[in-house]
């Protein structure tokens, strides 16, 4: 619909005001999807890559080599958050806020925005980076556990 259609709007202009910019763009079977992308003209934006989907292998990878990442679907979010990808979240609204640098919905002006952002800054991560936490989980837990049974002793 008219959301969909704005989002490749702002995706394609952005695309086009920054040519040095490239883009993958896994496109999802959907028909729907597919008619959308021909009636923005988004697949004639020569710095995009219109793909077939790709396997979780496939996709971790070119989420591991993006500078940042910009999606509608909450689990690409949460892998590109794992891998410390800034993520412009196409969405209002999401279970995993602290996982995307942004939320822009279907917002043209808000979308070509953050795209520009990123793409100035590549190297600036956002604050959004560790949403899941520092990675020492497991020995906060065992020492909360030694000081428990440590304090049950005595």
């Amino acid at each position: 619909g008219e959301g969909l259609e704005a989002i490749f709007r702002a995706v394609g202009r952005a695309l086009r005001e920054q040519p040095d910019l490239f883009a993958l763009f896994p496109v999802h079977p959907n028909p729907a999807i597919r008619d959308a992308i021909e009636k923005t003209g988004l697949a004639f934006t020569h710095n995009l890559l219109l793909l077939d989907p790709l396997s979780y292998s496939d996709l971790v990878f070119a989420l591991d080599a993006a500078d940042f990442v910009v999606t509608d679907s909450g689990g690409i979010q949460e892998e590109a958050a794992s891998l410390n990808k800034p993520v412009v979240l196409l969405r209002q609204e999401s279970d995993r806020p602290e996982a995307a640098c942004c939320m822009v919905g279907v917002n043209e002006k808000k979308i070509i925005r953050e795209i520009r952002r990123l793409a100035e800054n590549p190297l600036q991560k956002p604050d959004q980076c560790l949403p899941f936490g520092d990675g020492t989980a497991g020995q906060q837990i065992a020492m909360i556990v030694q000081d428990l049974l440590e304090n049950a002793l005595c």
